[in-house]
């Protein structure tokens, strides 16, 4: 049996496995135990919606098809033989309620569930052990059982949403972590780019200051030879000045002398 171990590692009691088929290579065979199949009656159709009725068309069904719909038989393949298991139908005990604790808690500890947080294998056990208590209830009350259903219902439902915004929302924070990457990339290329021209910059204002530099020496060394050739063009002018008025001085005396000769 192909699931075997998945019926063994469930909290909920079934009955024994039946045989419901039995496919051979003979056509005629096949044909046969297809006709034997019963027709599925109103009151099984009725019972697929049980979720939905009211009371009155409750009283009216068996445990045996609540059962059925609230936790649907079990069927496999096994070979040419097709094989179904049903919840049991059999009445609870206190025994069977302390039983059902007991393997609880040993499953949990022999599949290491967490006991806080969040852990699917917990979660597993105690939907499981939720539908046994179901089965439990439905026996002795049908209406108490439906009930539960819904309950149960709606807490799956809850859970699906919770799920659905927490896809949608790790959807949404990738894609903002996407976005924020690319961001970041054109910001990172553009510190490179603005690093580079800083540096270009900083590399053109080292040259212009050098060139300020080159060009103040030489302003420096060209005013410098400028005032050597004014100090020497001063100095010259003094000489000649000196050398004019002393020609001068010169000649003013020999005229002097030679006014006082004639007047002699």
């Amino acid at each position: 049996m192909c699931d075997t171990d998945s019926k063994e590692s469930t909290l909920v009691k079934y009955d024994h496995p039946q045989l419901i088929t039995y496919r051979s290579i003979n056509p005629i065979l096949s044909e046969s135990s297809a006709a034997e199949k019963p027709p599925l009656t109103q009151k099984s159709k009725v019972a697929w919606s049980i979720a939905a009725i009211c009371l009155e068309v409750l009283s009216q069904l068996e445990t045996e098809d609540i059962l059925n719909t609230i936790l649907p038989p079990i069927e496999w393949q096994d070979g040419l033989r097709k094989w179904r298991q049903k919840v049991s139908s059999v009445p609870a005990t206190n025994a069977d309620v302390q039983n059902l604790l007991h393997r609880l808690d040993s499953r949990m500890m022999a599949k290491r569930a967490k006991e806080t947080g969040i852990c699917p294998i917990r979660r597993e056990f105690y939907s499981q052990c939720l539908d046994e208590l179901i089965r439990q209830v439905t026996i002795i009350c049908a209406e108490r059982g439906v009930l539960l259903l819904r309950i149960r219902d709606e807490i799956k439902m809850t859970i699906a949403a919770y799920e659905s915004l927490y896809i949608s929302a790790t959807a949404y924070s990738i894609r903002r972590n996407l976005l924020n990457q690319i961001i970041h990339n054109e910001l990172e290329s553009q510190i490179d780019q603005l690093h580079h021209e800083r540096d270009q910059l900083i590399k053109e204002e080292t040259s212009l200051k050098h060139e300020l530099l080159r060009i103040k020496a030489e302003n420096e060394l060209a005013e410098k030879k400028e005032q050597e050739v004014r100090a020497f063009e001063i100095d010259h002018l003094k000489k000649t000045n000196a050398e004019l008025k002393r020609q001068m001085e010169t000649s003013i005396g020999f005229k002097k002398r030679a006014a006082a000769v004639a007047a002699d």
